[in-house]
């Protein structure tokens, strides 16, 4: 066959089944793939709107190189490296950093419990709209009471406080009012670090009930307290889309101020006692780990670590 020069200007067709449809002979890269050849020169180009395809002659085209078994294993091994590397992304996204996150976590449990000087506060409230206190605990490191005693709103409970902590109108009835148990809260507090099981709740029932009773602030500072639902979320790790954050998990007390402060020491000591320690599924790609990650890693038993 001879060569078309290269100055000359490829025939245009139209597509198959147009007014000028290229010869049957000629065909398309895809085409000549399922044939097994490579391209040469294409001899003709059909143009539509968003491309040129191009055509080609088989006899011009030659078939294509065979691989030689090394060349099948390297192939087969870039393919293996390349999904391994997609598997890596999606665990980075969907679980490394909430390993990393739990880590934190832990560390910090152990840290307050082995370093800091804290207290345990919690709150039975006359219902979630500004709700007043009807029972108030304290508990120190150790787990002793420094405060637990029913309090006298100046409202009455909600019949839905009262399903869930048992506490009701009358029983209450008799217990002293937050005014005469103010000062006793707060020594019970002062110089520690407060942590509360759903802090912004606790400390928003304290707040309003001070305000109706006209008492002065605890000089609770922002630094000097912290969330333990928030902290237990982070280790437990459910993620949760619709909210952008970690899942809150129960607390599991028995929804009595004293049993809540208990059920949270427990749960501040089984974070404190896990390993931080965790495995990459994916070790040849540990250079792309973020740097902070590094000491968490490992890739024996954790406890080994510990």
């Amino acid at each position: 066959m001879s060569v078309r020069p290269m100055t000359e200007p490829l025939p245009e067709y139209s597509w198959w089944g147009g007014g000028n449809p290229p010869p049957p002979h000629l065909k398309t890269q895809k085409q000549l793939a399922e044939m097994g050849l490579r391209p040469a020169e294409p001899v003709g180009y059909i143009e539509t709107k968003k491309y040129i395809l191009k055509l080609y002659d088989p006899a011009a085209c030659k078939p294509k190189r065979r691989c030689s078994p090394k060349q099948l294993e390297h192939l087969a091994n870039l393919r293996e490296r390349r999904e391994r590397s997609r598997q890596f992304d999606a665990w980075m996204e969907f679980d490394g950093w909430r390993l990393h996150d739990r880590a934190l976590a832990i560390l910090q449990a152990r840290d307050i419990l082995d370093d800091r000087e804290f207290v345990i506060l919690d709150t039975e409230t006359t219902g979630l709209d500004a709700p007043e206190i009807v029972e108030v605990a304290v508990i120190d490191r150790a787990g002793n009471a420094l405060l637990d005693t029913p309090v006298k709103p100046s409202g009455s409970i909600e019949p839905e406080a009262a399903a869930v902590h048992g506490i009701t109108d009358e029983m209450v009835q008799d217990a002293p009012t937050l005014p005469r148990i103010w000062e006793q809260l707060r020594r019970a507090i002062a110089g520690r670090l407060v942590l509360a099981y759903n802090l912004s709740f606790d400390l928003g029932a304290l707040r309003h009930s001070r305000q109706i009773c006209g008492l002065p602030k605890l000089g609770l500072a922002r630094d000097r307290s912290l969330c333990l639902m928030e902290l237990y979320a982070r280790y437990c790790g459910e993620w949760d889309d619709h909210h952008g954050n970690y899942r809150w998990q129960p607390l599991g007390g028995g929804h009595r101020a004293l049993d809540d402060c208990l059920a949270a020491l427990e749960l501040l000591k089984e974070m404190a006692g896990a390993s931080e320690f965790f495995a990459c599924p994916y070790p040849e790609f540990r250079d792309r780990l973020p740097e902070e990650w590094k000491p968490f890693l490992t890739a024996g038993d954790a406890d080994d670590r510990r």
